[in-house]
């Protein structure tokens, strides 16, 4: 069986014979009896899709090509005194906000939804403490799957009831199936089949432009289901090939409340994720066209894992109206510029204390915004004698998650708090709080416009990377000018939970000049551990792997010399404790990122230095013991 899975050859050829899938059914069966078996159940299963794969519907074609990426317009060229606005040389104005949502690049099209049932800032939580984790193990799991090869033995009649590209498949909502809708601000749904009465098969869109068809951000609307009825949602087109889904994470939803706000809350039964039964490359290869398809002839040899990944889940309705589902709270480029007005005009205009610029425009025109945060009302002498600290997020825009960490981290620093002013006073704020709106406003997982992942183009940035040619720019800048003594890239993580750190170790070469450099690198996260309980000090890494070498942190560390350098993540789905984050739990930790440091300037370097030796030792005494026990 693994290598079935593994070349197409066998496939096609065990595919001609019609006893070949009730064979694998009749050992699926079997083996569904036996414990132990998990495994190997799970791989006959896959085989079981893999030489069904004609017999399912098609999967949706690559999304068409967006043709708005004229690279040659993008002003590129730093303009340094822009980047400066605390300075004495620069006008501070206040930058205009509007209520008009972002026009998407793949959609024209209105949709029916109103505005006022849209999610925003304001929408309530309804769990309160945070919603626990499902304790739905394999057992439901492998039920689950079961259940799924009855559409093997039972032929369906599958139909397509909504495609966010099929004018005439608008929303679906006729024969009693539900309607769906995604084209709006940061949506992703490209289509969804009916698969019976209840049950629902869901394809999300791919990054736009992006050859590697990642997909895994979904955020869509359903309404006109039956009030109290069940309906089983399955989003079948992930590409990773494991979730938290399976350690208790639940999906979320927003239920609107007919233009008056609404209520986020965890929601479904029978939650689980394994492999989908849609393969694209073994449609491909099962296709008579398959000789002529570069990439999917006979020769490529593919690996199991490479397959899609479903997540399904029941959900039962309360009322017929407006649903929204989505991976994480969403968090779009509207509500980052309705923030952003709103701390300007709650600190009067164009502050003492923050000021909004242009960083650059991206490459559908939009805004990408930096934000100054320090006390500017001083003498210019002493501005300009403070160190620099970087703030960004959003460089992948499916990571929600990280903006609600940079709405709190912003709520405190221009707040009246003694230590946001201590820090105001010690140290100047850039911030860039959405490095990708462009992939934020279409809904995309991992990538720009370009159809890259701009968190690997920091080594060597161009016009197609404008926001991130710019922030590197920027980087240069605060060197040149003065020291940076932190530099902070916020992240969103869907494999794990807590939230780490990840630094980048100094080398050997370095600790020989630079005494206790490896030490201090371990500083900033100590002291966030001591503020903040869902921040895991045990999960932080300070190893450089070679794949990431082009991201944010290693290039600031390894190329620019910025020794604090990190990359914060924060798990998408939330505690090792069996608890998922709330906004307020994202809010909370990005407001302790600044006490944290806050902490280092009311602390001796000496008392730090001696925390971090101690914690260093306690890892070390763990170290054997958990060899030992691997043995």
């Amino acid at each position: 069986m693994g290598n079935l899975v593994q070349y197409p050859e066998m496939l096609v050829a065990l595919a001609a014979h019609s006893g070949t899938t009730s064979m694998m059914l009749h050992i699926c069966q079997h083996l569904f009896a036996k414990p132990g078996k998990e495994n190997t159940f799970e791989l006959a299963y896959k085989v079981c899709w893999l030489l069904a794969a004609g017999k399912m519907p098609t999967i949706p074609p690559r999304a068409p090509k967006v043709a708005c990426l004229d690279a040659s317009t993008i002003e590129v060229d730093p303009d340094a005194e822009a980047f400066f606005p605390e300075t004495c040389k620069v006008e501070r104005i206040q930058m205009a906000t509007t209520d008009l949502p972002p026009s998407l690049v793949q959609h024209d099209r209105p949709i029916d939804l109103a505005c006022s049932d849209l999610p925003n800032l304001n929408a309530e939580e309804s769990e309160t403490p945070p919603a626990p984790f499902h304790k739905e193990g394999f057992t439901i799991r492998k039920t689950l799957m079961k259940e799924e090869l009855d559409r093997l033995r039972c032929p369906l009649n599958y139909s397509v009831v909504f495609d966010a590209f099929a004018s005439d498949l608008g929303g679906g909502g006729g024969d009693g199936s539900l309607r769906f809708e995604s084209r709006f601000e940061s949506g992703n749904l490209r289509r969804s089949i009916k698969v019976s009465g209840n049950e629902y098969d869901l394809f999300l869109s791919e990054d736009i432009n992006d050859l590697k068809s990642r997909s895994q951000w979904y955020y869509f609307c359903i309404s006109g289901a039956s009030p109290g009825t069940a309906y089983k949602l399955n989003i079948v087109n992930f590409k990773k090939s494991t979730s938290v889904y399976n350690q208790g994470l639940k999906p979320l939803c927003f239920t609107a409340n007919n233009g008056e706000g609404g209520v986020w809350k965890r929601v479904g039964s029978n939650i689980a994720y394994y492999p989908s039964p849609y393969c694209r490359w073994a449609q491909q290869c099962l296709s008579n066209t398959a000789e002529k398809t570069r990439g999917a002839g006979t020769r490529q040899k593919h690996n199991v894992d490479e397959g899609l990944h479903m997540l399904t889940f029941t959900f039962t309705f309360e009322h017929e109206g407006p649903h929204f589902f989505s991976m994480c709270y969403p968090f779009t480029y509207s509500d980052l510029q309705h923030h952003l007005g709103k701390l300007e005009r709650t600190l009067s205009g164009p502050s003492k204390s923050m000021c909004r610029t242009v960083l650059c425009k991206t490459l559908s025109g939009q805004v990408c915004d930096l934000v100054t945060i320090t006390e500017m009302e001083e003498d210019c002498t002493l501005i300009n004698e403070r160190p620099f600290v970087l703030m960004t997020a959003r460089v992948h825009p499916g990571e929600t998650n990280s903006s609600w960490l940079m709405k709190g981290f912003l709520d405190f620093m221009t707040s009246v708090d003694p230590l946001a002013v201590l820090l105001r006073r010690s140290f100047v704020f850039k911030v860039v709080p959405m490095l990708n709106p462009d992939g934020v406003i279409n809904g995309c997982y991992r990538c720009n416009l370009a159809g890259v992942d701009l968190n690997r183009q920091w080594s060597t940035p161009n016009a197609r990377h404008p926001t991130i040619f710019r922030t590197r720019s920027l980087l240069q800048q605060l060197k040149e000018r003065g020291p940076v003594a932190l530099y902070v890239d916020l992240h969103g993580h869907s494999r794990k939970m807590d939230a780490f750190t990840f630094a980048c170790e100094p080398s050997q070469q370095q600790r020989n000049y630079l005494p206790f450099s490896r030490e201090r690198v371990r500083i900033f996260p100590l002291l966030l551990s001591k503020r903040n309980q869902a921040f895991n000090l045990g999960a932080c890494t300070y190893k450089v792997l070679q794949a990431k070498e082009g991201a944010a942190r290693v290039t600031a560390a390894t190329e620019l010399g910025v020794s604090n350098s990190y990359t914060l993540e924060a798990s998408m789905a939330g505690s090792t404790a069996g608890y998922h984050f709330t906004r307020q739990d994202y809010q909370t930790l990005g407001r302790d990122i600044g006490k944290a440091l806050g902490d280092s300037l009311l602390e001796s370097e000496e008392d730090l230095m001696r925390d971090v030796a101690e914690a260093l030792a306690v890892k070390r005494m763990a170290q054997p013991k958990q060899g030992r026990k691997n043995k």
